[in-house]
């Protein structure tokens, strides 16, 4: 059953996580033998077209070039951008968090593999869908810059967070460890300085090849394998007494208590704000909180209508002709009336699977899927809209790809691993966050490159290699993702307890010099690759 629903959420990435109504296009054209012709080109005009910043409901270049007031326009964006990474982080938090923690528990899974696979798959959708949109519209730099800045602010920023909490936080006066297994934390480091090594070495001529593709997700498949095999004999050691209770003993918190007002007066207008759309992602997401009442079977009743509308909105799926419309709204009508009919069970509060509706395993699938694509919905949204506003006012694609795209992504990041370390488990927080990212490199933007090269086998980026403006802030990216895991890797052998800040001070300092070097060098916006528009 474990290795079935891991096949099932990975397929499941591979369908969505591209983005809606994007279909890769042939690379044609060719390199100005000049860089400045190539830059003089990007010059911006009022009829260009971004395909990438369409969003779900306008395309926001557009409406910038549109606009009689473009800086209220833009200022406008920003804020809308700010709601959106708001909505995400609460997503995070209500929806993917507790269907993370049921199936955690469900499964059996020792920190590290929940980490590698639920974790991991949560908070890597929303990058994994930036990378394969970015090499689809032929823009492998930003695609790359939004990769490495995220992968290196999840790591620093996001650990360092984890790290300080753990620090501050003692049980009957002593320090608790952070990491369960140390060994198997350093095994995950090494796997993912492979990943990067692949990377560069893949990518060191400005050339892509469809091979190397194929080796970052085959690369994060084994270390999977690894970890299934060193964790069988400890799952097989698990008594049949507890494998029956560990459903019921988690502490999942009430999933309908987002509908309630606030009791604080300065609360009320977020949650007004927000109302709405938490209605929407309960429409979506059915609560898995292992309750059963009235609100709860409703829920669950008309999740496939919502996701569905959800899917329309989003352009995931296509709008139907009226025969397909009607057919397709009988099958979900009947298929939510079943749901509802079935799921006629006594009030349930806290109680075990066998005193909740037989379909409540399938339900609390959905409600994993349905929170990811969620997730993946948000940040590509965000995507679009900073897309358009930096193209719209000229601003430097790879600032914004280390900067505001890679905070973007990491937020999700950040509210789960700090969601995580509040509870106490920073073994998950600390092996997610470096999982998270390891496949987001590995199967996130090794299935960009797939796609982009699937037919020729190889892409020329760039002809005479990678320009300056591309080169040196990879690099340096590098060698700070090289610093930062050379810090975990000697956090987790000499102080595992988090004895000292020191760890999340050396995490910060490294960031913020790199965010430094990155702001000095990317003065000049880097040329589009070959056959960009």
């Amino acid at each position: 059953m474990r290795l079935k629903f891991i096949a099932t959420c990975l397929l499941w990435l591979h369908a969505h996580a591209v983005r809606p109504s994007l279909s890769v296009r042939r690379l044609n054209g060719t390199l100005a033998q000049d860089e400045e012709v190539i830059l003089d080109a990007r010059a911006p005009n009022e009829s260009e077209t971004c395909e990438q910043c369409q969003g779900v409901l306008m395309n926001y270049l557009t409406v910038l070039q549109t606009t009689t007031r473009p800086r209220v326009t833009g200022a406008a964006l920003i804020l809308a951008a700010t709601f959106l990474t708001w909505l995400m982080v609460d997503t995070a938090q209500l929806f993917f968090l507790p269907a993370l923690l049921y199936w955690s528990r469900r499964m059996h899974l020792s920190p590290e593999m929940a980490a590698a696979t639920l974790l991991a798959l949560g908070n890597g959708a929303p990058d994994a869908a930036d990378a394969v949109a970015a090499a689809q519209l032929q823009d492998l730099p930003l695609g790359l810059s939004d990769l490495t800045g995220s992968n290196l602010c999840s790591l620093t920023i996001n650990n360092a967070l984890v790290l300080l909490i753990a620090y501050l936080a003692t049980r009957n006066g002593e320090k608790l460890t952070t990491l369960s297994k140390p060994g198997h934390y350093q095994v995950l480091l090494v796997f993912y300085c492979a990943a990067i090594v692949l990377l560069i070495f893949g990518l060191r001529k400005a050339v892509v090849n469809f091979w190397v593709g194929c080796a970052l997700p085959a690369l994060y498949a084994v270390y999977v394998l690894w970890l299934a095999f060193v964790n069988a004999e400890e799952n097989d050691n698990i008594s049949r007494a507890r494998r029956r209770s560990s459903v019921t003993d988690v502490a999942m918190e009430n999933a309908l208590a987002c509908l309630s007002p606030p009791t604080e007066s300065t609360e009320m207008l977020p949650w007004l704000l927000m109302l709405p759309f938490t209605v929407l992602r309960l429409a979506c997401i059915p609560p898995c909180d292992l309750r059963w009442d009235m609100s709860r079977r409703f829920l669950h009743a008309v999740c496939p209508i919502g996701n569905y509308v959800v899917c329309l909105m989003a352009g995931y799926l296509d709008l139907p002709s009226v025969k397909e419309g009607v057919a397709i709204g009988a099958v979900l009508v009947l298929l939510s009336v079943s749901i509802f009919a079935f799921g006629a069970k006594p009030t349930v509060y806290k109680g075990a699977l066998e005193h909740l509706p037989w379909f409540y395993t399938l339900m609390a699938i959905v409600a994993l899927v349905s929170s990811i694509m969620w997730l993946g919905m948000l940040s590509s949204e965000i995507t679009s809209l900073l897309e358009g506003v930096f193209r719209h006012f000229e601003m430097n694609r790879l600032r914004s790809g280390f900067t505001l795209l890679a905070w973007g992504n990491c937020a999700g990041d950040l509210v789960a691993s700090y969601s995580l370390a509040v509870m106490g488990k920073y073994s998950l927080a600390l092996n997610g966050l470096v999982a998270s990212q390891f496949f987001n490199m590995a199967v996130g933007f090794g299935t960009s490159l797939i796609l982009v090269t699937a037919e020729d086998k190889e892409l020329t980026v760039f002809a005479h290699g990678w320009p300056l403006a591309v080169r040196d802030p990879l690099l340096a990216c590098a060698v700070a993702l090289a610093m930062t895991v050379a810090t975990l890797a000697v956090f987790s052998i000499r102080d595992v307890h988090v004895q000292s800040p020191m760890w999340a001070i050396v995490l910060g300092t490294i960031y913020m010099v790199f965010l430094i070097y990155m702001w000095v060098n990317t003065r000049v916006d880097a040329p589009l690759q070959i056959g960009a528009d």
